[in-house]
């Protein structure tokens, strides 16, 4: 995907326990902790510093029981 905006990500995550955490990571790092509480999440995360290039971004969810869930990775080249 190739856009001149800050990318986003929309979240919509149903756990089978209550989510202890939801990391959102970039080029495999954490760069956002949500800590939701609930059994399900939905919510829309944008980069708040978004650099020039390739990046990917995926999501890892944590439930309070300790399994664990994530997504498949999102490249993005963001072009201002």
């Amino acid at each position: 995907m190739k856009t001149s905006a800050a990318p986003a990500l929309d979240i919509h995550v149903i756990g089978t326990n209550t989510l202890a955490r939801i990391d959102i990571l970039k080029d495999s790092e954490v760069v956002e902790m949500l800590r939701p509480g609930g059994q399900e999440y939905r919510g829309t995360w944008a980069d708040p510093k978004p650099a020039r290039g390739v990046h990917y971004y995926y999501v890892r969810v944590r439930q309070s029981d300790g399994e664990l869930a994530w997504s498949s990775p999102m490249w993005v080249d963001h072009a201002p």
